[in-house]
């Protein structure tokens, strides 16, 4: 009987089906950039994001008492645009320009230069406090030569805590993301400096 009585709120709450949706506005990284002085060598860039997630809105959970999910966290931008935003920016502080997606030769088929990213992982949960994880599938062709395959993951972290606004999981996808598109433009880096001596 005492187990019943326990396990009552937990089957009413679980029959009600109480889990709602929480919408977080993912921002950019702004500011100055500090470029490297031509540490990417290559023609002007088109960029192509993506999402190759069942649900393209979701980016995260919200789980309370129990560790029960109480909320989906979606985005109220489009996601494969967040990416792309940043994707640009870690590659002009390469030193490298991309070309706006109206740009007639970033409509090319194919462009002189393209990077293909595609959305495998954009999350971030609350058990045992907060982690983001940003995964990109990325492919990049320069001249018609392939200089990068590689899949490239961002993670950030931070304590628990109460999120009633969502801001410390927009914080922490935002820091996952800049991880993961540093860490495509440094490979993107290598990958072209490894041709050219070739």
């Amino acid at each position: 009987m005492r187990l019943a009585r326990l396990l009552l709120p937990l089957l009413a709450l679980l029959a009600c089906g109480c889990v709602s949706d929480r919408h977080v506005v993912l921002t950019p990284a702004e500011g100055p950039l500090a470029v490297e002085a031509a540490a990417l060598k290559a023609p002007p860039f088109a960029i192509h994001v993506s999402d190759a997630r069942v649900e393209p809105a979701v980016v995260g959970e919200v789980r309370g008492l129990w560790r029960m999910r109480v909320a989906r966290v979606e985005s109220v931008v489009d996601v494969a645009e967040w990416v792309r935003v940043a994707l640009t920016r870690a590659l002009a502080a390469r030193g490298a320009e991309v070309l706006p997606p109206a740009d007639e030769r970033a409509q090319a088929s194919p462009p002189q230069a393209l990077l293909e990213a595609e959305i495998e992982r954009a999350f971030c949960g609350n058990v045992r406090g907060y982690h983001a994880e940003v995964r990109l599938h990325v492919v990049a062709h320069v001249d018609g030569r392939a200089v990068l395959g590689t899949t490239v993951v961002g993670e950030a972290e931070a304590p628990p805590g109460p999120d009633e606004k969502g801001e410390v999981q927009a914080d922490c996808l935002e820091r996952a993301l800049a991880a993961a598109a540093d860490g495509v433009a440094s490979r993107l880096v290598a990958g072209i400096g490894a041709g050219a001596g070739s």
